[in-house]
């Protein structure tokens, strides 16, 4: 006859591997959930980006036409100085997009920002309709308020 140990330790090791696999995978259905809120706010922060680079590129080329001589090296200087700045600027508004969708309130973000800087609405309008009510809404009867969040 055997002894109840093997058996108990195939058990508890059994049960271990359990929760390893329920843990990664609830990791990866988060990791899911995340993408999918992101969708909301991805293309207003590529619109974001995009719009904000193009007039830091006309600036840029308007200030460097003033100095037509200037060195390479003074070009590149001027250049990594107006990226940086605009990194700069638009970290703030990426990290509050990103953690609006991941609260579920990104897409009244994403309109908001949209709002504020005058995106272009073909730009941003590749985000999926989604209802302006939301099924866990305590009433189920209002929108999401981005000043709520």
């Amino acid at each position: 006859m055997r002894s109840p140990l093997p058996m108990s330790s195939n058990l508890e090791e059994g049960q271990g591997e359990a929760a390893l696999a329920e843990l990664l995978i609830k990791g990866e259905a988060d990791k899911s959930l995340r993408s999918l809120r992101d969708r909301d706010v991805v293309p207003s922060i590529v619109a974001l980006r995009r719009q904000v680079e193009a007039m830091s590129r006309t600036e840029l080329e308007r200030a460097l036409r003033k100095v037509p001589h200037a060195p390479r090296e003074t070009r590149a200087a001027f250049e990594a100085l107006v990226a940086g700045i605009v990194n700069k600027i638009l970290h703030s508004p990426t990290v509050k997009l990103r953690e609006a969708a991941g609260a579920g309130a990104g897409r009244e973000w994403a309109d908001v920002v949209s709002q504020l800087f005058a995106l272009s609405p073909t730009v941003v309008s590749n985000r999926t309709a989604r209802p302006t009510h939301r099924a866990d809404d305590p009433n189920g009867s209002g929108p999401i308020s981005v000043a709520a969040r």
